[in-house]
């Protein structure tokens, strides 16, 4: 379960050419209960936590606790990618980077 907010659900106001900022940031909300095997990324990600801890595993095994604050970049898009698991409900923002 997430909650998910767009730019537009943050600031209605954006109209035209702003509102294609809807779709390459958002803001979502977990309950603490993700526990995902490996897997890659179907695109590269900025992501900036905002609340919460989740422990990232990359495919060379290492893990990183990833706290409110910390910023990530995701570039795991082909091979076997990383695993996450939800060690407390979180939040964070998730910036698609398009090349």
């Amino acid at each position: 379960f997430f909650k998910q907010k767009t730019a537009y659900d943050l600031m209605p106001s954006l109209v035209g050419s702003e509102m294609c900022i809807r779709d390459r940031v958002k803001v979502q909300k977990f309950d603490g209960s993700r526990d995902m095997p490996f897997h890659p990324l179907p695109e590269r990600r900025l992501i900036v936590h905002l609340s919460g801890d989740v422990e990232i595993t990359t495919s060379d095994g290492s893990k990183q606790i990833l706290r409110a604050g910390d910023v990530r970049l995701m570039e795991d898009v082909t091979g076997k990618g990383h695993a996450h698991l939800d060690l407390t409900p979180s939040e964070a923002v998730y910036i698609i980077l398009n090349d």
